[in-house]
């Protein structure tokens, strides 16, 4: 279905607990996260449970972000980009593949693609986990396939990073 090896997957518990996984394993005190405003709210109470900093970059007013500001943004305290595609709640795509590979290129650090309404648009960022480690998609079952009881979700990332968000994963939910 998303054209990757076993070793790219983690299932998670619903795409709240990959985000949170993701902050668990790459956040310390003091570093910084950016997200465009407004977009899903979980991505700054997890950054804030690990005590980032969130710098918000606003969207425009057709709700686009504009990458350039988004780059200029980044410092060297920024660990991760949360970005949303398409967002969550304007329901619009915020990158294109271009200004994702772009952004995955120029900075040093994480972006988390979440792709929850994926099914809705057809663009997906899975290909870039091959050839960025600092790529991580994460997706859930509760959209499309309507099964939000059920909290199933998923990362595909590379299995460097795999290994990294298992290790957590296993320790802190042993069942």
């Amino acid at each position: 279905y998303n054209g990757v090896r076993p070793e790219n997957i983690i299932p998670t518990n619903g795409s709240d607990e990959a985000l949170e996984l993701i902050a668990k394993v790459f956040l310390n005190p003091g570093d910084e996260v950016i997200m465009p405003i407004p977009t899903f709210p979980v991505y700054a109470s997890v950054s804030e449970m690990m005590d980032a900093t969130v710098r918000s970059i606003p969207l425009e007013r057709d709700f686009s972000l504009d990458v350039n500001k988004l780059l200029k943004a980044v410092t060297p305290q920024t660990k991760i980009i949360w970005i949303a595609n398409p967002n969550n709640p304007t329901g619009n795509l915020l990158l294109t593949l271009e200004e994702i590979e772009r952004i995955a290129k120029q900075v040093n650090c994480l972006i988390v693609i979440d792709e929850c309404y994926f099914e809705l648009t057809g663009v997906t960022a899975n290909s870039f986990i091959k050839q960025y480690s600092n790529v991580i998609v994460v997706r859930s079952f509760s959209k499309i396939f309507a099964m939000a009881g059920a909290r199933l979700g998923y990362m595909l990332c590379n299995p460097e990073t795999a290994t990294f968000l298992k290790r957590l994963q296993e320790a802190n939910q042993p069942f």
